[in-house]
């Protein structure tokens, strides 16, 4: 496969099929067409629109892509590397090391979140398979939702709409809002906050709530979970043998 170097100044306006590219400081790629393939982004480069077929393996520290549509694919985001929008059918592998994609859109999906990436905004129907290792989701939003919190991942934000599938040992959700819902805390797993409205369905053994505030509901505490304070007004459904719920009666 032939290399090509897009430099500084140069704008290509979009990529050739069996040709892999190189774009460099300054250098641009208005679209990654079907076949066609950038090889790295690097600083100061940019590419605007990913399309069906096309791939971009590695952007790396200052790299830019504004665009992942429909079929388009991002390998690696490396540390200060930055996707701007995953839209419908997009795909981006792996978010890594300082890496940050701002917007997971309708059908957009981020495959992982790790070792301090950064997603910004999961919504309407995006999905986030996996945040582990010190990746930090900061809001997921009406349709959005993140499958597993694993080992030092957290999900910052459930908004109204969002939706977190399991949060698993060393995982961390910080607050479920109204209309948000967390389906599983797991072994080690941990949700510090249900808001108003949150929701949370189940909080397996070894799983803890820390704090479900006024109007926030916990579905089923089972055998070995653990609901550290209810406060005035919020809910726990169903408490298995084994399990702890530690009320506070207190609108605080």
């Amino acid at each position: 496969m032939k290399t090509i170097i897009v430099s500084a100044g140069e704008v290509l306006e979009q990529t050739a099929p069996g040709c892999k590219y190189v774009v460099q400081d300054g250098g641009e790629v208005q679209n990654v067409e079907d076949g066609g393939v950038v090889g790295t982004v690097w600083a100061g480069g940019a590419v605007h629109n990913v399309r069906a077929g096309g791939v971009v393996d590695n952007v790396h520290d200052g790299g830019v892509i504004h665009n992942v549509r429909a079929g388009g694919v991002v390998g690696t985001v490396w540390d200060g590397g930055a996707v701007q929008n995953i839209r419908d059918g997009g795909v981006v592998g792996t978010v890594l090391d300082g890496g940050a994609v701002q917007n997971v859109r309708d059908g957009g999906v981020v495959d992982n979140v790790r070792d301090g990436g950064a997603v910004q905004n999961v919504w309407d129907g995006g999905v986030v398979h996996n945040v582990e290792d010190c990746g930090v989701v900061q809001d997921v939003q009406v349709g959005g939702e993140v499958d597993h919190v694993r080992p030092g991942g957290v999900v910052r934000d459930v908004l109204a709409g969002g939706v977190v599938q399991n949060v698993w040992d060393g995982g961390e959700v910080q607050n479920v809002w109204d209309g948000g819902v967390v389906k599983n805390v797991l072994a080690g797993g941990v949700v510090q906050n249900i808001r108003d409205g949150g929701v949370v369905d189940n909080v397996r053994a070894g799983g803890v709530i820390q704090n479900v505030r006024a109007g926030g509901v916990v579905g089923t505490v089972w055998d070995g979970g653990a609901v550290q304070n209810v406060r005035d007004g919020g809910v726990v459904d169903n408490v298995h043998d084994g399990s702890v719920v530690v009320a506070e009666h207190n609108s605080n």
